[in-house]
């Protein structure tokens, strides 16, 4: 067979010359090449001009158990890319549901081009936060320190945050799987609640107040939604809500479920979506008699 090469031979103006030849190794990155150092040594970051993947490049590939970006040890992941004892992983799964029909959907669009990014954010003492691709459905994040955590995700758009799902808890003392439900059609009201005393106007604790629940009931068109908490907990939220407007009134009730307390109705509280969560924000209860 008949094989064809070029070679290209420059002059200089002092009459020395320079040969190049194409091909691999020739220090130049041409057509079909991701590097080109100049030789055809493996291990010194570019092999047969192809980028060689290394421990702590953040990218697990080859024998490799994992690799966190860097090459340090007793972070779960060691300085030769192994996975290190005493750690915990995380499997977060996801997907979007239409509340109304149960029907399970792709993730939403963008909107007028803008960006629509999902985003993990683990509460404890590693403190993680994970963006996420969307259409991927799930994930694995490793080298957590076990303890219990809460997990939420966020809804961003053009780097504004649309929407968040209710702080979940996770025990992280071994590996777990966490799978969370997002709503296009639907979103949460978060309430948080202070209990004053109605004569002293005196903060007071749930014990002095004796109140054991927080009810939260919304109404819109047909039967009103009922949802409650327990009152150490100081912030609730309700089950999805279709979106629309919304009247609120919050409840404050003893161990027996008589109500000792009311706080001032809202009016036209908006759901948003997808997976909207609105804050009704601090929410006094005032307590009778006291």
């Amino acid at each position: 067979m008949l094989r064809w090469s070029l070679v290209l031979v420059l002059a200089g103006c002092d009459g020395s010359t320079f040969t190049f030849e194409p091909g691999c190794g020739n220090a130049l990155i041409e057509l079909g090449e991701q590097c080109d150092d100049g030789n055809d040594d493996a291990g010194d970051g570019c092999d047969q001009c192809a980028i060689e993947s290394t421990c702590g490049d953040g990218v697990v590939t080859g024998d490799e158990d994992c690799d966190d970006g860097n090459t340090d040890s007793d972070d779960g992941c060691s300085a030769s890319c192994r996975l290190e004892v005493g750690f915990s992983a995380l499997t977060l799964v996801w997907t979007f549901q239409d509340f109304a029909t149960g029907t399970t959907t792709a993730c939403p669009p963008p909107d007028d081009g803008s960006s629509f990014l999902l985003q993990a954010e683990l509460q404890g003492p590693s403190g993680i936060g994970q963006v996420l691709i969307c259409e991927d459905g799930s994930i694995v994040v490793d080298e957590i320190i076990p303890a219990l955590y809460t997990v939420q995700y966020k809804l961003i758009r053009s780097f504004v945050e649309i929407g968040a799902t209710v702080p979940q808890q996770v025990d992280l003392t071994s590996d777990a799987t966490l799978e969370t439900t997002l709503f296009n059609d639907a979103g949460f009201f978060e309430a948080t609640i202070e209990l004053r005393g109605a004569i002293s106007n005196a903060i007071l604790t749930c014990a002095q107040a004796n109140v054991t629940t927080i009810g939260i009931t919304s109404t819109a068109t047909g039967a009103p939604v009922v949802d409650a908490f327990d009152c150490e907990q100081e912030t609730g939220y309700t089950s999805p809500l279709i979106a629309g407007s919304y009247g609120v009134s919050i409840t404050a009730a003893d161990a027996n479920g008589t109500t000792v307390g009311n706080a001032t109705p809202l009016v036209d509280r908006a759901i948003e979506v997808p997976n909207g969560m609105t804050d009704l924000g601090p929410i006094t209860i005032p307590i009778p008699g006291m």
